[in-house]
C-alpha cells in the first residue's frame, strides 16, 4: 500500500488541476448545454480530463527520468529518488490514459477524438526516438495545438467546434504556448 501511494504521489495534483481550467471554460461556453445542469456527464467528463493531464504529466515525467534525477531543482521531486522505478511511473501512465479513455468513451465520439488528439501530442513530445521536447519551434507548435485541444475538449462536449469555438480555442492555446515558453527559458540549461 505504501508503494502504491508514493506512486501515485508522484502525480503533479496541483498543475493537473490548474490545466483543468481551459476543458472547463470550453464545457460552460459551449452552446447546446443542456438543462438541467447534467452534473453525472459533468462530473465522469471531470475525472477523465483530470485522469488525461495527469497521464500527459506522468508520461512526461517518466521519459525525463535522468534527466530530473540529475536537475537540481527537480531532483528531489524526482520519482527515482523516492525509490519508484521507471517501468512504474510508465505502468500508471499507461493506466491512467486507459482509464480516461475508457470514461471519455462513455461520453461524446467528438471529445473522445480530441481527448486521443492530446495524447498522441503528449506522445510527440515526450516519448524518447519521437520527443518534440526541447526543440524550440516544434515544442511550441506541439503546445500551441494542444492548448488549442484543452480547450476543446469541454466544449465539444456539447457541442462541436464552430466559429466561436475557434478563436476562444487560439486564446487558450496562445496562453498555454506562453506559459510553455517561460519553462523552457527556465529549464533552458537542463534540456
Amino acid at each position: 500500500m505504501n508503494r502504491v501511494l508514493r506512486l501515485l504521489g508522484c502525480i503533479r495534483l496541483g498543475e493537473v488541476l490548474l490545466l483543468q481550467g481551459a476543458p472547463g471554460i470550453g464545457l460552460v461556453l459551449a452552446p447546446g448545454t443542456p438543462s438541467p445542469t447534467p452534473w453525472a456527464t459533468y462530473t465522469l467528463f471531470l475525472v477523465a480530463s483530470v485522469l488525461l493531464v495527469a497521464h500527459i504529466w506522468t508520461l512526461n515525467d517518466w521519459a525525463d527520468a535522468d534527466l530530473d534525477a540529475q536537475d537540481g531543482n527537480k531532483s528531489s521531486q524526482s520519482f527515482l529518488r523516492k525509490g519508484l522505478t521507471r517501468s512504474m511511473v510508465g505502468g500508471l501512465s499507461a493506466t491512467l490514459l486507459l482509464l480516461c479513455l475508457a470514461l471519455f468513451s462513455q461520453l461524446s465520439t467528438r471529445t473522445l477524438g480530441v481527448a486521443l488528439g492530446i495524447t498522441v501530442l503528449g506522445v510527440v513530445y515526450s516519448v524518447p526516438g519521437i520527443r518534440a521536447k526541447g526543440i524550440a519551434v516544434l515544442s511550441s507548435g506541439v503546445h500551441l495545438a494542444g492548448g488549442a485541444l484543452h480547450f476543446l475538449l469541454g466544449y465539444t462536449l456539447f457541442a462541436p467546434p464552430d466559429h466561436h469555438a475557434i478563436p476562444l480555442a487560439l486564446f487558450f492555446a496562445l496562453t498555454f504556448t506562453a506559459g510553455h515558453c517561460v519553462q523552457e527559458v527556465q529549464d533552458q540549461e537542463t534540456d
